[in-house]
């Protein structure tokens, strides 16, 4: 599938980051992580950047057509708000416009 400008643009943030993680490690001596990008917020939000199973995404969606907010289920699939807010328009349940990334074009 084909990428947005969003999603690139992401993706290129990420690797930006953890390019920057570890010269930043490297140059003070400490050890280098094996946790990867998503290692100070799986702390938070245990599920961070893992893929979504077909059964998660059924109960994403029948809960959050039964009313539950986006940040009541980031809490319940330890999640951040945002990556439930990516599945969310990913399956079609929230327009993209309501989705903000962290870059806009």
């Amino acid at each position: 599938m084909k990428d947005t400008l969003d999603q690139t643009l992401l993706k290129i943030d990420a690797l930006l980051q953890e390019a920057t993680m570890l010269v930043t490690a490297a140059r003070s001596g400490q050890p280098i992580s094996t946790d990867g990008r998503y290692a100070k917020v799986r702390k938070e939000h245990p599920n961070t950047g893992k893929p979504w199973s077909t059964e998660a995404d059924d109960e994403l969606r029948k809960l959050f057509e039964s009313g539950n907010t986006v940040e009541d289920l980031a809490i319940y699939f330890q999640r951040t708000q945002n990556g439930v807010r990516a599945r969310l328009v990913k399956l079609g349940l929230l327009d993209e416009g309501q989705f903000q990334p962290r870059f806009v074009a």
